[in-house]
């Protein structure tokens, strides 16, 4: 159904027990009938570019045969829905995003240890527990080439910033990582990680709107490095 002009899904679909593969992606759906939750065969949901989709299937974490679910550019989407650490054998998750009282937490990424591709956590300024972060496992998950990480661009100054740096610090991911992208970053420096040299294949590294930083990271040291994009760093 992609690219068709609808705005709506109708309940039926659910009915469609043996479905493995959905993609409903650049339609102008709001919302998922929740009876998508029980086609528990599907292996792959295609929502790329449903810039009005707002929220995800209450259910969803029961598709435990689901590999992929692209949300790319879905900007309205509001939160993820709880559960979705039970989806074992997920391989493609574009975007996870972490809201005020979280359900799900952002710790529920640890169960899924093969995703791969590129990931994107949004709402970071969201995280209340910094150890949390250090359960995602980001280390672990070998198959992921880009890794995006947003915080609000609204500052809020009644956080700690030492905890944005704690999160930042814990979400170090695998040294084959080859794209990183950091945005609206609160913390006063980066972690230790970013620019390590052992991160020999990071080719493409922007820094967005990190307006608390004074100092860049030894960028110098990654040999691969091929692209650098530094913008809104007005402490720098």
């Amino acid at each position: 159904m992609s690219r068709y002009d609808i705005t709506q899904v109708p309940n039926s679909v659910g009915y469609l027990k043996h479905l493995r593969y959905l993609n409903l992606s650049y339609t102008s759906i709001e919302e998922l009938p929740e009876s998508l939750g029980s086609l528990y065969n599907l292996q792959t949901l295609m929502l790329r570019e449903c810039r009005k989709l707002k929220k995800l299937p209450a259910d969803l974490g029961n598709l435990i045969d689901l590999r992929h679910l692209d949300t790319t550019n879905a900007h309205s989407l509001e939160e993820m829905p709880l559960g979705i650490g039970k989806l074992a054998n997920l391989q493609t998750l574009s975007n996870f995003i972490v809201t005020k009282n979280s359900r799900p937490q952002l710790s529920e990424l640890g169960n899924l240890i093969y995703l791969r591709g590129k990931l994107c956590l949004f709402g970071l300024q969201n995280v209340m527990v910094p150890l949390d972060a250090r359960d995602v496992n980001l280390n672990d998950k070998k198959g992921l080439d880009v890794l995006s990480m947003e915080w609000s661009v609204n500052l809020d100054y009644s956080r700690d910033v030492s905890d944005e740096t704690e999160v930042l610090d814990m979400l170090q991911p695998h040294k084959n990582l080859k794209e990183l992208h950091i945005k609206g970053y609160l913390g006063i420096r980066f972690p230790t990680w970013i620019g390590d040299p052992l991160f020999s294949n990071m080719a493409d590294l922007s820094l967005d709107n990190c307006e608390n930083c004074a100092f860049l990271p030894p960028l110098g040291q990654l040999p691969s490095l091929k692209k650098l994009y530094i913008k809104g760093m007005s402490a720098l």
